[in-house]
């Protein structure tokens, strides 16, 4: 052994360089990737040199983001930082971490679900956003110019501020983007009815068997990670455990389709009009949504019409940061500044409103569908008889993408009787989860307006049936569910779920792990659909305190410091680089790359 150190110390031979490599390789061996070449091999352990003390600094994350940052840890230690993990096993107390600002580096991640990305920027870096450190002036302007244009013009101004918040600022430094997936059963499944939107959740009404004699007998077994269920009243949650439920468990005025496009098929609305300053928002109502409430365990027709009134009850309530104690999402709908039901007498003034195409208000909807008379009483509506409700929605400024805000799920339409009663008799109010049963003979204090109600929900699962009062005459997909029973498991471990699959017990699961694509391509019972999401991964950085806000020269080093390429090799091409979450949903050409000789700079200056 002695003359083995002597060797070493006689030809120089780094063996802590040879170790770091060695541990490199083999996580990449064991990650199912290819061993890099020597030029990769270089590349990784290519090193910043620091004048002086390397800067430390501390990383906070969650168990499920391990891999990812090890990775980071691995980019910065060779970027010339010293790095302090410290990996939260859960949410909670991830979270809990994170509001007392014990970090320098975050990892986080941001799901849009509506086709527009002004209100991830918004929540992340305005004055005002809920997951922001940032009040800066300069920034504020361009998220609220941003949140005035057309998609055209938009581009310009969503680069102008990765500019500023990403590559001149390094309040962000990005990751990645994810890829979505959906691995369901071809044998049960009819692939013709099975679909993976862009942006928004599942659309469960569209799923059907391939025998379709099994619709009201068999339910369709879907899973999901976590089964904590805090709330149901669709403003006071927006946690990934209760998003989708709420999603199918309320209509709203407009969707998103499969590809991000606006839509009324599957909503309340029969169609809308914009006017030509994008200020004001016409919505006219169809009459075949009827509210459901769950009776022994059993989904009913309440009877209860979904009318305008009940718009109005919702839309006010989301806009209202003191509507509730925890109204998670009143700066969506913060612009909004009036909710009216239009009546006979604003007929008239519908002639002279225009839409961009220079094409009245009236003509669009009054004249087209033949509309004999608008009524503020949902009871009196009848659209055969051309009686109808329109719904008019003004907001504070020009807000062309209002309409995507209004298919989010804090958007979902509840009852105004209902609701009303429940948050008067309940103190802890409408949807808490102590108000839906374990069993089919307890009470259940649910009234949904979508395509199905959860109808009871234990530890395991939670239960669903078909809304038998949803859009009755509408034909298309988007109609009345195909399948009536839909359980949803609950279960944390994605390896055992996908033995779930493959042993029939569920019939669909998404977002499986790229490492099992080839299992799955090797079972001829399952089908894959796979294509670009919208979550993006990325780091935040601590501005208010600790050594960015001393230095923030440093912040260019941790952006310059990351390299995207190894997530993408890392993860078998199952992500995609991105300059910030805005490019999942806008390419503003912005690209992220590695730099090390900025890096240097920045970290010696």
């Amino acid at each position: 052994m002695h003359l083995i150190q002597k060797f070493i110390k006689k030809v120089g031979i780094d063996v802590k360089r040879i170790i770091s490599i060695a541990i490199i390789v083999l996580a990449l061996v064991l990650s199912g990737c290819g061993v890099p070449t020597k030029s990769e091999v270089a590349q990784i352990s290519s090193k910043v040199e620091v004048k002086g003390e390397r800067p430390t600094i501390h990383f906070l994350g969650q168990a499920s983001y391990e891999n990812d940052m090890n990775i980071v840890k691995d980019q910065l230690e060779n970027a010339g930082f010293n790095v302090k993990m410290n990996i939260q096993p859960d949410y909670g107390s991830y979270r809990t971490q994170r509001q007392a600002g014990n970090y320098d580096i975050q990892i986080d991640d941001w799901m849009t679900v509506f086709g527009d990305p002004n209100y991830a920027m918004t929540a992340l870096f305005s004055s005002t956003g809920s997951n922001s450190l940032l009040k800066d002036k300069h920034v504020d302007e361009l998220l609220n110019k941003a949140s005035t244009q057309n998609e055209v013009d938009v581009k310009q101004t969503y680069k102008q501020i990765e500019d500023e918040v990403v590559f001149d600022k390094g309040y962000m430094a990005p990751l990645y983007g994810s890829k979505k997936n959906l691995v369901y059963d071809n044998k049960v499944l009819d692939k013709n009815s099975v679909g993976l939107p862009n942006s928004r959740a599942l659309i469960w009404q569209q799923f059907d068997y391939n025998n379709s004699k099994e619709r009201d007998t068999r339910p369709l077994v879907m899973t999901q990670q976590d089964g904590e269920i805090p709330t149901l009243d669709p403003i006071r949650s927006i946690a990934p455990s209760v998003y989708s439920i709420n999603m199918n468990m309320y209509t709203r005025l407009l969707l998103l389709d499969e590809n991000d496009h606006l839509t009324t098929k599957g909503s309340l609305s029969r169609d809308y009009a914009v006017n030509k300053d994008n200020k004001a928002f016409y919505f006219l109502l169809r009459d075949d949504d009827y509210f459901a409430k769950v009776v022994n365990g059993e989904a009913r027709n309440t009877g209860e019409r979904v009318s305008a009134e009940d718009v109005k009850f919702s839309l006010d309530r989301a806009r209202d940061k003191k509507s509730v104690p925890n109204n998670n999402t009143y700066n969506m709908h913060k612009h909004i500044n009036d909710i009216k039901i239009l009546t006979d007498d604003d007929i008239n003034q519908l002639r002279k409103e225009k839409d961009k195409d220079d094409k009245s208000i009236y003509d669009k909807l009054i004249k087209a569908y033949n509309v004999k008379s608008l009524t503020t009483d949902g009871q009196k509506v009848n659209n055969k008889d051309g009686i109808y409700q329109i719904v008019k929605i003004t907001t504070d400024q020009s807000m062309p993408r209002e309409v995507n805000y209004l298919t989010h799920s804090s958007a979902g339409i509840l009852s105004k009787k209902f609701v009303t009663e429940v948050n008067h008799q309940y103190p802890k109010g409408y949807g808490d989860s102590s108000t839906i049963p374990a069993t089919s003979d307890g009470k259940n204090g649910l009234y949904a307006s979508g395509a199905y109600i959860m109808t009871q929900k234990n530890t395991y699962q939670a239960e669903f049936q078909r809304n038998p009062g949803f859009n009755e005459t509408e034909q298309d997909s988007y109609g009345p569910g195909k399948i009536k029973n839909i359980t949803l498991k609950f279960n944390g471990d994605p390896n055992n779920a996908l033995s779930e699959l493959r042993n029939h017990s569920i019939d669909m699961l998404a977002d499986v792990n790229q490492k099992h694509f080839d299992l799955i391509k090797s079972d001829k019972n399952l089908s894959i659909i796979r294509k670009n999401g919208r979550k993006s991964v990325f780091l935040m950085l601590n501005i208010k305190k600790g050594i960015f806000k001393t230095h923030p020269n440093l912040r260019q080093a941790v952006v310059n410091a990351i390299d995207q390429d190894q997530f993408i090799k890392f993860y078998r091409g199952d992500k995609f680089k991105i300059a910030s979450p805005i490019t999942p949903l806008v390419d503003t050409g912005n690209v992220q790359h590695q730099d090390l000789e900025k890096v240097e700079k920045a970290i010696n200056q």
